[in-house]
């Protein structure tokens, strides 16, 4: 194979890390995936939108919505529930939640409606952005 011309690969750097704070969140794009032991999830990838220094660019969040399935026990079910009513309340479906079903197309575009907090988090030894999704105004 002859050499494939690269321009520009000696600038290009990794996208820094959102330091630890607010962000409005906006949904880029939704995958849904089958998890290794048989159950089923949304994975979602997130901009962030720094609330003190808007403009400034971050590496693309990526959140997993766990769908129930059909071994899960009722616990499970009704946490797994809870946490994919609050991304969706946040991102504005409330017709989503109403209509207690949800086509994954409509996450696309989604932007949060308050900023929601942003840590940092360790996986598999890389540290990533992690969005802590507020609770539910009739929970807090």
């Amino acid at each position: 194979m002859s050499l494939i011309k690269l321009s520009g690969l000696s600038d290009i750097q990794e996208a820094a890390l959102a330091p630890e704070g607010l962000y409005y969140l906006q949904v880029l794009n939704q995958k849904p995936k089958h998890t290794d032991k048989g159950g089923d999830m949304i994975n979602l990838m997130i901009s962030l939108e720094s609330t003190e220094d808007p403009g400034t660019e971050y590496a693309t969040v990526f959140d997993t919505m766990a769908l129930p399935g059909p071994a899960d026990d009722k616990e499970k079910v009704e946490f797994k529930l809870l946490m994919i009513k609050r991304r969706l309340f946040w991102l504005g479906l409330a017709d989503a939640i109403n209509n207690e079903g949800l086509d994954p197309n409509d996450l696309i575009g989604c932007r949060t409606t308050i900023p929601c907090k942003v840590v940092q988090d360790t996986y598999e030894g890389k540290v990533n952005n992690k969005i802590q999704w507020p609770f539910l105004p009739d929970e807090e």
